[in-house]
């Protein structure tokens, strides 16, 4: 994957492979406004984790320099996770910071508990190391 977002006037190319701070690897193809992808992640931050989960990707882009974007992956019908973030070019290479909301089916007087808030980070895999952009 290369660099897309290569300073003002430009895009941020999120077309390629991400990983997050989890270790989660999110793949996107962007067409026009559109993103499509998969998201496969795991509760584990070993390196060499394996797939535990996996969801399809879809998402929109928004215009202009460093695109606000949002994303949301249905997890087997008993939960969803939607981001919104925007992408970010330090130091030459673009990063994706999302916030998340995690929803867990739920009973309606557990209603408060099944919404999860959080925010995390993906860069683009074997193109930046996560260790130069913090």
């Amino acid at each position: 994957m290369q660099c897309g977002y290569r300073g003002k006037g430009t895009h941020c190319n999120m077309t390629g492979i991400w990983i997050n701070t989890q270790g989660s690897v999110l793949r996107l193809s962007m067409q026009g406004s559109l993103l499509k992808g998969s998201l496969c992640t795991s509760v584990e931050l070993s390196p060499d984790a394996k797939c535990e989960m996996s969801g399809e990707v879809i998402g929109h882009l928004g215009q202009g320099d460093q695109q606000i974007f949002t994303m949301s992956v249905n997890w087997d019908g008993d939960s969803a996770t939607v981001w919104v973030g925007q992408c970010f070019q330090p130091l030459d290479c673009p990063i994706l910071k999302v916030m998340w909301l995690l929803r867990t089916k739920t009973i309606e007087k557990e209603n408060w508990m099944g919404t999860r808030i959080g925010e995390d980070v993906f860069y683009p895999k074997d193109t930046c190391l996560m260790a130069d952009l913090f």
